[in-house]
């Protein structure tokens, strides 16, 4: 799971931004998560794939990262996770199956490009997600801050 606690800023201009603390959770099922009593939010960041699958997060691959990615998009941009299960619920991904965000807030205030992406990282089907490549060549992604 790709989450904000995972994200490491450095004074690096080659590594400006690194992943860590990818943890035993990505070891766990879902139901296992919720067996634990681990945090809900943590099943957040994971992709329909692997919550239904019931399985680990591990043998999906890249696929499941880049929806974490769409995930974490969406809460650095809004505030809020655009999928949140109610405690011992799993998830409703209607949402992203219809193309609706529009209950957060601040999405209204989220770029045409951003919005674009964020909706290209959060698509179900996952042959329809762009590789991180793909991703990377988005000029969005070259925007001077």
């Amino acid at each position: 799971n790709i989450r904000p606690e995972c994200l490491i800023i450095t004074p690096h201009a080659q590594h400006l931004l690194q992943i860590a603390h990818l943890d035993l959770n990505k070891f766990l099922s879902p139901s296992e998560i919720v067996q634990r009593g681990l945090p809900n939010r943590l099943l957040s960041y994971r992709s329909p794939e692997v919550l239904y699958s019931g399985g680990p997060i591990w043998v999906w691959g890249a696929p499941a990262d880049i929806w974490s990615v769409g995930v974490l998009m969406f809460e650095l941009l809004t505030g809020d996770l655009p999928f949140e299960p109610k405690p011992g619920e799993f998830f409703n991904f209607s949402k992203a199956l219809e193309d609706k965000f529009e209950s957060n807030s601040l999405w209204s205030r989220v770029s045409i490009e951003a919005k674009a992406i964020i909706r290209s990282l959060l698509q179900v089907d996952i042959d329809r997600r762009p590789t991180a490549e793909a991703l990377l060549k988005n000029p969005w992604f070259s925007i001077e801050l």
